[in-house]
């Protein structure tokens, strides 16, 4: 858990879930023009902002992940979705967090539902597995 807590920034005891952690929804969301509009629409959550966001049907929306993420230079991350969020026929198509990655992740999500799909400030999104590489790449 001392590792946890340099690795990701809150770290959070209760996400982690045998040998992978919780990533959860974060601060930013943004989501497709509305009906009219041409640019993205940009939508703050938290407890000064709004609760949720709601995706609609068949759009997707991009995600920042309330964790940011110290990845040390001799680690790797895998990141899916959690097998709640599947059944609720959201998408997430996978991902890897690159050996000295030092940022938020930036998690594309999909609607494939035919029902708008809500997704709380702080809900655990998506999972992720660390990994311990055979060597330190030297990656700047």
């Amino acid at each position: 858990k001392d590792f946890g807590k340099k690795l990701l920034e809150p770290f959070e005891s209760s996400c982690v879930k045998g040998a992978s952690y919780d990533i959860r929804v974060g601060e930013i969301a943004q989501l497709p023009p509305r009906e009219g509009e041409d640019q993205p629409r940009t939508v703050a959550l938290g407890p000064k902002f709004q609760a949720s966001v709601s995706i609609p049907p068949g759009a997707t929306c991009v995600i920042r992940s309330l964790e940011k993420v110290h990845m040390p230079k001799n680690m790797k991350g895998r990141l899916a979705l959690r097998a709640f969020h599947a059944r609720r026929l959201i998408f997430f198509p996978g991902g890897i967090v690159d050996p000295g990655y030092n940022d938020y992740l930036f998690l594309p999500i999909a609607n494939l539902g035919d029902a708008s799909v809500e997704l709380k400030y702080e809900e655990a999104l998506i999972t992720a597995e660390f990994v311990k590489l055979s060597k330190d790449l030297g990656l700047a």
